[in-house]
């Protein structure tokens, strides 16, 4: 096995996942600006799991919203695993609405209350940051350097900012 200069395994590449602290946090606009501004090998256009493991050259990009539970796990197991939580104000959680049902509430307020503990327990994992929604839509330049400088794999191709003009999202998305 070969390791670059940052001690990071060179042969297979690193996997990126994306988790929140509940539904409706922002997963999907994060993974979509990642796949965007960085130069990303590999993205799945929909969830999984991180027990569903592709290695491949290069980063590989995943999310599944609600799966903060389960990541320490992995951390503990999987050094080219790192994780984003995206969090949110629980007040715009509990009143967001998705395209598919817009007469309905899609995140009740227990899954922000159950995972924030998840969160607590592993927020100081070296391999694991914490970003909040309100920050990436309104300081995002600064949030894309806050996660450059903490996985030093990621090469920008693009500003967070920028992403409009370059996006090209998944039909799921």
């Amino acid at each position: 096995m070969f390791f670059n200069a940052t001690g990071l395994d060179a042969v297979h590449g690193q996997r990126v996942h994306i988790v929140g602290v509940s539904p409706r946090t922002g997963t999907t606009l994060l993974s979509e600006a990642m796949a965007t501004c960085f130069d990303i090998a590999n993205v799945e256009t929909h969830e999984k799991t991180c027990a569903q493991l592709k290695w491949t050259h290069g980063v590989y990009l995943t999310k599944r919203p609600t799966e903060l539970g389960f990541v320490r796990q992995r951390l503990a197991s999987d050094r080219r695993f790192w994780v984003m939580c995206m969090v949110r104000d629980p007040r715009d959680i509990i009143v967001s609405r998705h395209d598919k049902e817009p007469d309905k509430f899609w995140a009740p307020l227990h899954f922000w209350k159950t995972e924030i503990a998840d969160l607590r327990r592993v927020a100081s994992h070296p391999r694991f940051l914490t970003i909040r929604y309100e920050d990436l839509v309104m300081q995002p330049d600064a949030v894309q350097d806050r996660i450059q400088a903490r996985l030093p794999f990621l090469r920008k191709t693009a500003k967070f900012s920028e992403f409009h003009n370059f996006a090209a999202p998944s039909a799921k998305s």
